[in-house]
């Protein structure tokens, strides 16, 4: 990996995602950040937390506090709103050494089965609003299933994923275009609903 970075980086930013298994080994950390991770004082890598990391998570940010960087990215994921708390914990913990923390509605995506409630994003700032001040950033590019908050000093983005049972077709509303058998030009997922599938 290390070498992809070197390779990759005079030609563009090139982020890693990681769950800090490997990273939170310091030589690999400082191979990774001087191949070309590393702009200013933002470690260009989106960490998200799981358990399976068994702390490794943790020890990357703890990492990051002793050299005085900032990882550029976080996922935190969410099984119910109630969730919210911990991930706000996190955020507050470690605001010094995280650039973003995104916090994301599970969603049965991919491989992915465990979501077993659609969490919104009115539901996360419901959530958020009745736990402490919070507000709507809006010069950012807030959506239906993406949006950045400021919840008690902290600014954090929510996202919810659409799946298979939820789909905002205005927010999909883009190429690449196709005929529909009714004669009209669409999107892919409108063109295969007028369609009744892939036809």
């Amino acid at each position: 990996l290390p070498a992809m970075v070197r390779e990759l980086a005079p030609w563009n930013e090139t982020w890693v995602l990681t769950n800090g298994v490997k990273m939170a080994d310091e030589g690999y950390f400082e191979e990774l950040c001087s191949a070309g991770l590393l702009h200013g004082d933002i470690v260009l890598a989106g960490l998200s937390f799981h358990k399976e990391s068994a702390g490794k998570d943790l020890e990357v940010l703890e990492l990051c506090r002793r050299k005085g960087y900032r990882i550029g990215t976080t996922f935190f994921v969410i099984d119910s709103v109630d969730e919210l708390a911990e991930a706000v914990a996190l955020a507050r913990e470690y605001q010094d050494v995280i650039h973003r923390f995104r916090i994301k509605a599970a969603s049965n995506l991919w491989a992915e089965t465990g979501a077993h409630h659609k969490i919104f994003i009115s539901d996360m700032i419901l959530w958020l609003n009745q736990h402490g001040q919070t507000s709507l950033v809006e010069s950012e590019n807030n959506k239906v299933s993406y949006a950045n908050v400021i919840h008690e000093g902290l600014h954090l983005i929510l996202v919810s994923w659409y799946d298979v049972e939820n789909v905002d077709l205005k927010d999909i509303d883009c190429g690449p275009w196709y005929t529909a058998t009714d004669g009209t030009l669409n999107n892919l997922a409108t063109t295969c609903i007028i369609n009744g599938g892939p036809k």
